[in-house]
């Protein structure tokens, strides 16, 4: 070995010295690494050479970027890295520029330009546009739009010797440092631009451009860097962000399907007046002109059979009174069979001027497969009266929590099969909405409305509304169990998972501005 360490000796010089030679022409490779390599004998072989001069090279690399971002200013405790030349004719020694670069980096500057924009937002949010002229401008008679009109100008004119200043101060775009090489000043020119614009008399489309003045509260951003911390955590973290929401779709898709095999079309079902739909003799639409929809404020209307409301009142005074058979007898005076209509009825409902809706047919039936198979596949101009006190989802199957009480009957203006009953669309959508059902908002008839309940469930905001819906309409438990998974898992585990990925990312955020500042006062 050790003879062929001695032969081997020869070429490592050889190496060296070569290496040596092209470092001194070009590369500018430290001569000591060439040094160390010649006192090496054997075992190390050409990749350890290829690989001593990709680390010095890196290292030079790291270097010239360092000197590329060391300072070149510093006021104020302050080092700051500008362009060495502004606008052609200020270089660093330039000693305006550096009264300008001392102006913008004082405390108080920063501090003014912040209780500038904190009162240009105040001024924008005292805007009143209920007072509008012919043409859609706002109307300056008003003082809120006089005051907001007449501060523009000031405003402007502030934000734009600020703007001035530090493109002085920084340069403009050329070189590293500059004025627009920083995305925050990219806003702010826009800005500002925007609204030196908007005052130029006779410029067409001088609205949309002073719409844009509504985004002067951003700008703070550039002044509070905390709050540009955040933002930029937020936006860094928007890659991880994507994964988690992917799995939170996933779970969104599985409950809004199982939601959607189970409870499509249940939340419709409400306490009716009648056994069966009904229609008003010689009205286009099947009821009365004088309403809007026969619902609440129509169900009024009808509860006007004295002699039945009179026999109710009784039983149920004989039941408050604990008399014998009460309970038998209030059941039995609550409902009554109209002749008439040929079904049941609420004792108190007047049914002057109604008729059946399709004499003779079901309104419910196990052998309809498909939608052809139902009478109410062709829409009838007709309505089913809905019990105005009763707010809550039936159950159709009898399965779910809530039964509708003596005299009503639990229906949907949908049959089993999810032909709408009635010609009149929004008939036939209204009849839930009401404040305790969510105004209709909630329900599992398609996917879409399926991903909004559930949406809504997971921030635990009226979730257990949309539980207690189910519950009355479905089943108490598997009601119960689905949104306590749902909840457990959408809601404790997924959202929380999202909050840790931007508190992650914040954090590093954090750090490697702590890094950046340390790098500086080096």
């Amino acid at each position: 070995l050790s003879d062929a360490g001695a032969r081997t000796q020869p070429t490592w010089n050889r190496t060296a010295r070569l290496a040596r030679g092209v470092c001194q022409r070009g590369c500018g490779l430290p001569l000591l690494a060439a040094s160390a390599m010649s006192q090496h004998a054997g075992g190390a072989g050409i990749g350890g050479l290829g690989d001593l001069v990709q680390v010095t090279a890196a290292q030079e690399q790291a270097k010239r970027d360092q000197a590329k971002n060391k300072p070149n200013f510093a006021v104020h405790d302050k080092k700051l890295k500008f362009a060495k030349n502004s606008l052609f004719c200020l270089d660093e020694s330039s000693s305006f520029r550096w009264s300008v670069v001392w102006l913008i980096a004082h405390p108080v500057f920063e501090l003014v330009i912040l209780l500038l924009i904190i009162a240009n937002s105040i001024v924008l949010a005292m805007t009143n546009y209920s007072e509008v002229t012919a043409n859609g401008q706002l109307d300056t008679s008003d003082p809120f739009n006089r005051a907001v009109d007449e501060s523009e100008l000031v405003f402007t004119t502030l934000f734009a010797i600020e703007m001035v200043l530090k493109i002085i101060a920084m340069g403009f775009v050329l070189e590293r440092g500059a004025y627009l090489r920083d995305p925050w000043n990219v806003l702010d020119f826009i800005v500002v631009m925007a609204g030196l614009l908007g005052l130029i008399p006779g410029l067409p489309n001088v609205s949309a451009l002073r719409a844009i003045r509504v985004l002067r509260p951003l700008r703070s951003l550039t002044i509070v860097p905390g709050m540009r911390l955040l933002v930029m955590s937020l936006l860094r973290s928007i890659p991880a962000l994507l994964e988690v929401l992917l799995l939170l779709l996933f779970a969104f898709a599985i409950f809004g399907i199982l939601g959607l095999q189970l409870w499509a079309g249940l939340f419709h079902a409400r306490c009716r007046l009648t056994e069966a739909p009904v229609r008003m003799v010689g009205a286009p639409q099947g009821f009365p002109s004088e309403c809007l929809l026969p619902i609440e404020q129509c169900s009024a209307l009808f509860m006007s059979n004295a002699s039945g409301a009179a026999a109710l009142a009784a039983a149920k005074a004989s039941l408050e009174a604990g008399a014998d058979g009460a309970a038998a007898a209030y059941l039995a005076s609550a409902v009554r069979t109209d002749a008439g209509l040929g079904m049941r009825v609420a004792a108190e409902f007047n049914s002057t001027g109604l008729v059946a809706c399709l004499p003779g047919q079901p309104v419910e039936s196990g052998e309809w497969s498909v939608r052809e198979d139902s009478p109410w596949f062709t829409p009838q101009p007709c309505f089913w009266p809905v019990d105005a006190e009763d707010e809550r989802i039936c159950t159709l199957g009898g399965l779910g929590e809530h039964t509708c009480g003596a005299g009503r009957f639990c229906g949907s203006n949908y049959d089993s099969v999810q032909n709408p009953r009635f010609v009149n669309e929004l008939l036939t959508r209204w009849d839930n909405r009401v404040a305790g059902l969510n105004w209709g908002l909630t329900s599992f008839d398609h996917i879409l409305v399926a991903v909004l309940s559930i949406f809504q469930s997971i921030t635990m905001e009226g979730w257990t509304t949309i539980m207690y819906m189910v519950m009355d309409s479905y089943n108490g438990v598997v009601g119960g169990v689905y949104f306590v998974v749902l909840i457990l898992f959408g809601s404790f585990f997924l959202l929380n998972l999202l909050l840790a990925v931007i508190w992650e990312q914040f954090s590093e955020s954090q750090k490697q501005e702590e890094e950046d500042k340390a790098r500086l006062l080096q």
